[in-house]
Formats: C-alpha cells, sequence, structure tokens
C-alpha cells in the first residue's frame, strides 16, 4: 500500500510523506523480525527490492536499517495531513498474542491532540465497532520450493 507501484497510501499522505514512510517502514521491519529467517519472508523481500513494482521500498527499507536498530517497542508516532480528515498527529502502539492460528496483532491509535481525537471520533461512530477498509487487501502469492 505505502511502497507499491500505484503509492497509495503517498496519494492518501499530503504532508510528511517521508516520515510517514519512516515509520510505516519502521512498523514492518519490527513486525518482520520473526520471519526474516523463512522462505516465504525472502521471497517477499526478492518481490519487494523490484523497483518497477515498489519504487520506494528499497530506499525506506535502508534509511531505517540505517538510522536505527530493530526494537522491540512497538511505538510510532505518526504526523501528517490526510486529504478527507485534514491534519492527524498520534501515536500507534501495537502489541501481539500468539494463538493457536497465528499472531493476532492490535493496534492502538491514540489521539495526540484534541483534533485528532474528533476525527477519531467521527471515524468510529461512521464504522463503529466493525471492521473498516482502508486499503485493498493484497493477494499473497505462494511460491513453489
Amino acid at each position: 500500500m505505502n511502497f507499491g507501484r500505484d503509492l497509495m497510501g503517498r496519494d492518501r499522505i499530503q504532508d510528511n510523506w517521508d516520515s510517514y514512510a519512516l515509520s510505516s517502514m519502521r512498523a514492518l521491519r519490527v513486525n518482520s523480525l520473526r520471519y526474516r529467517a523463512k522462505p516465504y519472508f525472502k521471497y517477499l523481500m526478492k518481490a519487494f527490492r523490484n523497483p518497477t513494482e515498489f519504487p520506494f521500498f528499497e530506499r525506506y527499507w535502508h534509511l531505517v536499517s540505517s538510522t536505527e536498530q530493530d526494537k522491540d517497542s512497538h511505538i510510532d508516532i505518526f504526523t501528517y495531513r490526510h486529504p478527507d480528515w485534514g491534519d492527524l498527529n498520534y501515536v500507534a502502539s501495537s502489541s501481539t498474542a500468539v494463538t493457536s492460528y497465528g499472531e493476532l496483532f492490535l493496534v492502538q491509535n491514540i489521539p495526540l491532540d484534541e483534533r485528532t481525537g474528533r476525527v477519531f471520533a467521527e471515524i468510529f461512530e461512521t464504522s463503529g465497532a466493525g471492521v473498516m477498509r482502508l486499503a485493498s487487501w493484497p493477494m499473497k502469492e505462494v511460491p513453489r520450493y
């Protein structure tokens, strides 16, 4: 979504794209740490490193890895201008629970100012306790070994 050819994420974030991209890549690096030795992760990395399909992936992967070590803490600050909701400032905090079906990721988005809190409340009123789709779900191709 953020680094693919269509740059859906970049189209939605008007200000502070670099900061948003770094935070997104940092989250990917943190959440992928336990999978990096797996064959499917190696397959994904090969796909992500295709500059035609993912023009900005390699740049941000290296920016994050060269500026900081992978961390076990799951807190990132997001500050950007969204075309529909305006200026947003929030902290994304994630935790992972291991279940018999795999990992369950819980991400809490905590507003850092009153305006963002009102936007989040409006989003909650629209979606309720249900799911609000913010992007299309990618098709997972499993390579043959």
